[in-house]
């Protein structure tokens, strides 16, 4: 039995060729790449075999990405720039070289533009303050927080605009 075109393309790229390489090998047409590319596809999934196929990039040994030699610690937007990545690609290479640490939410801090959760003791301690008669500014300064913070958690109650100015 004569394997098919898209066995033929998937044993080849197994090799580690590229698509266009392929078609030239099998049509002698580059131009019918994709078509080999939906035929291996097919007979990936219908024989069970691993789909899609990767590779590492050439010269980068496997397990390292190419922000691995990257200077981390410069604005995200130059590194982007110098190793034509994604924000994102730049945040997982601070995540996996230990220079972003985990909460225990599992979100990553500093974010710039997100400031973090309040917590409900936090939440309770503000209002506390306020009824007690704190300004905005000293609830944020005992809080560890932006005045804006506070203000947009903690606003006065119906009647309450005179507990702002006493103390």
């Amino acid at each position: 039995m004569t394997p098919t075109l898209g066995q033929q393309a998937y044993d080849l790229r197994t090799t580690g060729l590229f698509w266009r390489d392929i078609a030239t090998r099998i049509t002698g047409n580059d131009e019918d790449w994709y078509s080999l590319y939906q035929g291996a596809k097919y007979y990936a999934h219908s024989r069970n075999k691993p789909w899609p196929l990767s590779f590492p990039r050439a010269g980068v040994p496997i397990g390292r990405g190419k922000l691995a030699d990257a200077d981390l610690t410069r604005p995200a937007r130059e590194i982007c720039v110098e190793y034509n990545c994604t924000p994102a690609a730049v945040s997982a290479a601070r995540r996996k070289a230990g220079l972003l640490t985990l909460t225990p939410t599992g979100r990553v801090y500093p974010r710039r533009g997100r400031m973090r959760p309040w917590t409900r003791a936090e939440e309770d301690k503000a209002h506390r303050l306020r009824r007690a008669g704190f300004s905005l500014a000293e609830i944020a300064e005992e809080l560890g927080r932006t005045t804006q913070a506070v203000q947009m958690k903690v606003r006065p109650a119906a009647g309450d605009e005179g507990a702002v100015a006493a103390k």
